[in-house]
Parts: C-alpha cells; structure tokens; sequence
C-alpha cells in the first residue's frame, strides 16, 4: 500500500499532541516552555519552539512547517510585517513637526 503524505495542518499538529495525552499549556510545563509558545507557534513562525515540539514529534520541522523551513532545514526568510520606518514614515518620535 503506498505512503499517502498529508500535511501538516495546525489542527493536525494539535490532534496529535492531543493524541499523544497533552494540552498545549500542558506540553509547555512538559518542555519547560512558556505558557502560550505551542499555541503561538502554531498560529506564526516562533523558532525556538517551533524546534522544540518538531523533536517532541520526531518530526522535522520542514515536514511541519514547509512554508517555514527548505527541505534542507535552513529557515525561510519571512518578513511578516512591512519595514517599521516605511510604516512610521521618515520621521523620527519626538522630532518636531
């Protein structure tokens, strides 16, 4: 029978950390995680924990996140938000009018 490869959804993720007897804030105690990293890192890129529960699955992080991370493991350049000077305009805080 052949290997059928689905992907990993965030609820998929979540399904099998359920499946496996924990809650997200449950896991974090487990990893010595903060509360909310799991639940964040499922929702956008978060790195640090992102690795952790990729190695808690044994999965690796490319097959979880394939936007996120090449095949090769290496991070995929992200830029979520635009520039931060571009969205304040050229001037600075404070500065005069």
């Amino acid at each position: 029978m052949p290997v059928i490869n689905r992907t990993w959804s965030r609820h998929r993720i979540l399904a099998e950390i359920k499946d496996r007897g924990f809650t997200t804030i449950a896991l974090d105690v487990e990893l010595g995680l903060k509360t909310n990293d799991i639940a964040v890192c499922l929702r956008r890129p978060y790195p640090k924990t992102e690795k952790v529960l990729a190695n808690w699955l044994k999965i690796p992080m490319y097959e979880l996140w394939p936007d996120r991370y090449y095949s090769n493991g290496t991070r995929r350049v992200q830029q979520s938000y635009p520039n931060r000077n571009i969205m304040l305009g050229s001037s600075k805080i404070g500065e005069a009018a």
